[in-house]
């Protein structure tokens, strides 16, 4: 009875130990660990937010000048004027105060004006009118053109001051005349003065002169001639002009060919 009860124990003993599962039996093997891990402080610094930033404001649409064709006739012509008279330089500034007509030589005459009927009136004068024409301003009276460009001008050139005697020679004709600041041509000042020169001899023609021969006095850089009733300073300048000075007048004459010298044409 006794060895049936020990193999009963035996057989129940064996049987419990084959019902464990391997997760049991490792559970069972593993020593418990009681110690709690606490969490470490972070000590990296938060990333910095970018400061928010206002939208640009909206760009104003660009618009373009209205075409001066569009605008009214008081204001198209606003500005300055230039006519070109035989060389001289006439200049019309028209602003909203009133008008400056500029003529060289002249006192500047200036006062009112307005635009009336498609016309530029100066100071009332309704029979003497500015016309405008497209980008030019006709003016009757007298018969100028004036456009918004400078016209080109003659500007005398600086005198050699060591031309020797014998640089002179040639003959030359007034093509220009000083009048004011600036220059006219010879033929609209009736200017038609010439000389010819070998030497210290000069011969001075045209109106003014005449046709006369005179001996001249060799001077640093220049002729002269200094008569009780004619003074005359020659001059070279550095453009081949000949400046001529006299008393009442300063004449600009340029290299030509003798009269009587051209080659005949074929």
């Amino acid at each position: 009875m006794k060895r049936i009860l020990i193999c009963l124990l035996a057989i129940l003993l064996l049987t419990s130990l084959a019902c464990k599962t391997p997760e049991e039996d490792s559970s069972a093997q593993a020593p418990q660990n009681d110690t709690v891990e606490t969490p470490q402080n972070d000590t990296t610094p938060a990333p910095e937010e970018p400061e928010p930033t206002m939208p640009p404001p909206p760009e104003e649409p660009e618009y373009e000048p209205l075409p001066a064709e569009y605008l009214p006739l008081s204001e198209r012509v606003l500005g300055e004027w230039y006519a070109d008279e035989a060389g001289l330089v006439i200049t019309l500034a028209l602003t909203e105060e009133g008008y400056t007509l500029s003529v060289p030589g002249t006192d500047a005459q200036t006062g009112k004006w307005e635009a009336k009927d498609g016309v530029i009136v100066l100071n009332g004068d309704e029979q003497n009118p500015l016309t405008p024409i497209g980008d030019v301003i006709r003016f009757d009276a007298p018969d100028l053109l004036f456009t918004r460009e400078m016209p080109t001008v003659y500007v005398p050139a600086d005198v050699i001051a060591d031309a020797k005697e014998g640089s002179f020679d040639g003959f030359f004709k007034a093509q220009f005349v000083a009048m004011g600041e600036g220059t006219i041509l010879a033929a609209a000042a009736e200017e038609d003065a010439y000389v010819y020169i070998e030497g210290t001899n000069v011969a001075l023609g045209g109106t003014r002169f005449g046709n006369v021969i005179k001996v001249f006095a060799a001077a640093p850089g220049a002729l002269t001639l200094a008569e009780p009733d004619l003074s005359v300073k020659l001059e070279l300048q550095q453009d081949g002009f000949l400046r001529m000075t006299l008393s009442d007048a300063v004449i600009y004459l340029m290299p030509a060919v003798v009269p009587g010298t051209e080659p005949a044409t074929p």
